[in-house]
């Protein structure tokens, strides 16, 4: 290439040439350098795209980062190629200058310009392990943060079901009924600050909702209790007045587990113990008897 162009300095017509070669090479530059600025601004949002969306975030970014060689590798000669291309025309002005001195001249002039491409890409590439480095960190951290929160829920899980132990276990009267196709779950509670939720948002049935417990302290949400309870044992079944994640009363009201009135009596201690706040609620119980014609009574007390 240096040949070339020293050659095309001392001919009759280089005059000419070098002015169609001043206007390609300042396209081609403009060219090259829309193109390194889409490929810089790639690299740096590279890291919070595939933490988004890759699945193993980690070692996919180490394939990735192992082929940053292959990536500059291809596109040194381009940019070589239009740097030493603009040095030319620069040299061109000299035309008092031996040829020699304006191949010296054209060589210091690519290799300045090669210099601050490597040390822009030396820096992104920095930039880019940087960033790296710190995704890694928070995954890291967060995944820290997460084992020692189920950690958590285990251990207190463990110590609910220990103090659930000693309530007898209800059982369903029915337990070779059908179950009914008009069953819905509406979902697994969760207690937070002593209010119900689901699926994170604060439950509200202001009428009423079917609720079982089950022996190992999971508070489920839905309609009919069979259809709940999958004909199991429980540890409380009934219905729930719920406004806002708060209860407002709690009831034994189901037709396949029917509570007794003791047992029923218990569901407050229950609840409590899955911490749920009672505070200003009330127990509604239904049960048999013989005090009147009907022989059912249902009272209702306000839990203490």
């Amino acid at each position: 290439m240096q040949g070339g162009i020293g050659f095309a300095l001392t001919d009759a017509l280089g005059e000419a040439f070098e002015n169609l070669l001043s206007q390609i090479v300042y396209n081609f530059e403009d060219f090259l350098k829309k193109l390194w600025e889409k490929f810089r601004i790639a690299i740096k949002e590279i890291p919070n795209w595939y933490l988004k969306y890759g699945s193993n975030q980690y070692y996919r970014y180490k394939e990735l980062g192992e082929l940053m060689p292959d990536i500059i590798t291809l596109l040194v000669p381009a940019l070589k190629a239009g740097k030493a291309s603009k040095a030319a025309e620069e040299i061109s002005l000299l035309k008092n200058l031996s040829k020699a001195e304006k191949e010296l001249a054209l060589e210091k002039q690519t290799q300045k310009y090669l210099e601050g491409y490597y040390e822009t890409l030396r820096k992104e590439s920095d930039d880019f392990s940087k960033k790296l480095e710190e995704k890694t960190a928070e995954s890291e951290v967060k995944e820290v943060f997460d084992d020692a929160e189920n950690e958590l829920d285990e251990i207190v899980n463990t110590k609910i079901f220990e103090k659930l132990k000693k309530f007898n276990s209800i059982t369903n009267k029915y337990p070779n009924d059908p179950i009914p196709l008009d069953g819905k779950f509406y979902g697994t509670a969760e207690v937070e600050n002593g209010l119900i939720k689901i699926d994170g948002a604060l439950a509200n049935y202001p009428q009423n909702v079917d609720y079982i417990i089950t022996n190992d302290g999971k508070l489920l949400l839905g309609r009919k209790h069979h259809f709940l309870g999958e004909a199991k044992d429980v540890l409380a079944a009934g219905d729930l007045k719920l406004v806002k994640g708060k209860v407002k009363r709690i009831s034994n009201l189901s037709g396949h587990y029917q509570p007794t009135k003791i047992e029923a009596e218990q569901f407050p201690e229950i609840f409590k113990i899955l911490n749920v706040d009672l505070k200003n609620s009330n127990l509604n119980i239904g049960y048999q008897t013989t005090e009147n014609l009907q022989g059912w009574k249902e009272i209702t007390t306000k839990i203490k």
